[in-house]
């Protein structure tokens, strides 16, 4: 919510051997050449924040870490919204 104008789309979708969390929203896109960068630890994208006005820089390595540990991906795309839009992809787990 902090890096959204005023809409968030959040949205699932399954296929035949995995699903996709996909989170959307209408602020800034990430640039291309930063998409890997965002999920470094530490790393901001916008350099003005810092522990005082926006966290720890550790958000998404932390996202990026359980999904990986679960089998799946994450990757950042463009929104229709005009954002950015992450895609989260999960195999189904055998039961």
């Amino acid at each position: 919510m902090r890096y959204s104008d005023s809409n968030i789309r959040v949205s699932t979708k399954a296929e035949r051997d995995s699903w996709t969390l996909i989170v959307e929203d209408d602020g800034m896109d990430i640039p291309l050449n930063e998409r890997e960068r965002i999920f470094e630890a530490f790393y901001r994208l916008d350099q003005s924040r810092n522990r005082a006005t926006g966290g720890y820089g550790l958000g998404l390595t932390i996202v990026k870490k359980i999904v990986e540990g679960l089998g799946g991906s994450v990757s950042i795309e463009s929104s229709d919204l005009g954002g950015a839009m992450f895609v989260l992809r999960f195999p189904f787990m055998d039961r």
